[in-house]
């Protein structure tokens, strides 16, 4: 919404929620647990949702590509 607004509410907005993702994160694995997942296949390993995963980096790099910008 901000790249079709420029209205700053919506990169706070945006920012706030790249925090709380990387907060959640798994800083030795670098894992983004989804809804999708349990806690146990996190710690595993397995059954990871990929697209889910992919989805969000691309917008977290959207995300950082509008915070350089201002």
């Amino acid at each position: 919404m901000y790249s079709f607004t420029s209205d700053r509410l919506y990169l706070e907005k945006a920012m706030a929620l790249a925090d709380t993702i990387t907060r959640m994160q798994d800083p030795e694995t670098g894992m983004i647990p989804t809804h999708w997942t349990s806690k146990t296949a996190i710690e595993d390993g397995g059954d990871l949702w990929i697209n889910c995963l992919i989805s969000t980096a691309a917008m977290m790099l959207e995300i950082a590509e509008a915070t350089e910008n201002n």
